[in-house]
C-alpha cells in the first residue's frame, strides 16, 4: 500500500483526514495497520492480498502445465517420445534395471527389426504379460503418471 498526496477521512475507524493509504485489494481508504487488518478481516474474509496478476500468473501456470501434459499425451499417441520423457525414463532406477536385461533387449530387437515393427509390437503385447507391463511401466513413467 503506497501514501497518497490527497488525505481523506479513514473509512475503518472515521478519523478526520486521517485515511493515507488506500486498500489493495478495493478503494477503502485506512489510516494504520489496525484499521487495515480489520478492513481486511471485515472485507476481504482475512484473506492475504493477492494481486489480480499474481492470480492471472497462478491460472497461466496451471494451463501451460496442462497443455504440457496434452502435448506429451499427444507426442506419445503418435508413437514419438519429447526429451522430457526419455529423462523420465532414464530416472527410474527399476526401468533401467529391466532395460539392462538381455532378454528384454532381444525382445526389443527382434520388435525393432520386424518388416511391421507396429504389428510386431502388438503381438508381443497381447502374448507376453511380463512386456506388456514393462511397457505399461515405461509410458506411465515417461507420461508423469508414476508415484515413485
Amino acid at each position: 500500500a503506497g501514501t497518497n498526496a490527497m488525505v481523506s477521512d479513514c473509512e475503518i475507524c472515521a478519523t478526520q483526514a486521517a485515511g493515507r493509504y488506500t486498500c489493495v485489494s478495493c478503494p477503502v481508504r485506512y489510516c494504520s495497520v489496525a484499521c487495515y487488518k480489520r478492513h481486511k478481516a471485515e472485507a476481504h474474509g482475512g484473506a492475504a492480498y493477492e494481486p489480480a496478476n499474481a492470480a492471472a500468473s497462478k491460472q497461466l501456470k496451471q494451463s501451460e502445465q496442462e497443455e504440457k501434459l496434452k502435448s506429451e499425451s499427444s507426442a506419445a499417441n503418435k508413437g514419438v517420445l519429447t526429451e522430457e520423457m526419455i529423462a523420465r525414463i532414464k530416472a527410474s532406477p527399476e526401468l533401467m534395471a529391466a532395460l539392462s536385461h538381455a532378454q528384454l533387449q532381444d525382445v526389443v530387437r527382434h520388435i525393432d527389426g520386424s518388416p511391421n515393427r507396429r504389428e510386431a509390437l502388438e503381438l508381443r503385447l497381447k502374448t507376453d504379460d511380463e512386456f506388456a507391463a514393462f511397457v505399461e511401466h515405461m509410458l506411465d513413467t515417461a507420461l508423469g503418471n508414476t508415484t515413485s
